[in-house]
């Protein structure tokens, strides 16, 4: 070794003796964060020990399922709307997962995973057909 050397390494050794094992357990926790970026995820899965187990017959909810409330249509020559959980949609939008794939008139027709299905109205909503009449007589 040359002197220059050994003058640094002392000067290093003498100015961060302490901190230097500090900065080597910092690095190592840098290191060890970016080589497992999943152990976040993993450790967050660990359940806890202290927690009382479930009762009998005491089950975790399954995941819920999207769900799809057809409120209101527009039917209209130039135009086809369907108002799905309070949100205005057309043919080919999404909601919740689902594609719109065909407005009626108090229908609307959603792919969902690979799956077709229709909603409606409940039948208690009053359907106005495009050439009603507006004022009464």
């Amino acid at each position: 070794m040359s002197r220059e050397t050994l003058i640094y390494s002392s000067r290093l050794s003498g100015l961060c003796g302490v901190q230097l094992p500090g900065v080597r357990v910092m690095i190592f926790m840098a290191v060890a964060a970016l080589a497992f970026p999943g152990a976040a995820a993993w450790a967050s899965e660990l359940s806890d020990p202290t927690r009382p187990t479930p009762l009998h017959g005491e089950r975790r909810a399954a995941p819920q399922q999207p769900t799809w409330t057809l409120n209101s249509t527009l039917v209209s020559e130039d135009r086809r709307v369907a108002i799905i959980n309070g949100r205005a949609v057309g043919v080919g939008d999404q909601i919740n997962g689902a594609r719109v794939v065909r407005v009626e008139q108090g229908a609307v027709w959603l792919e969902y995973q690979g799956n077709r299905f229709s909603r409606t109205l409940p039948s208690t909503t009053d359907v106005k057909s495009p050439g009603s009449q507006r004022g009464g007589s």
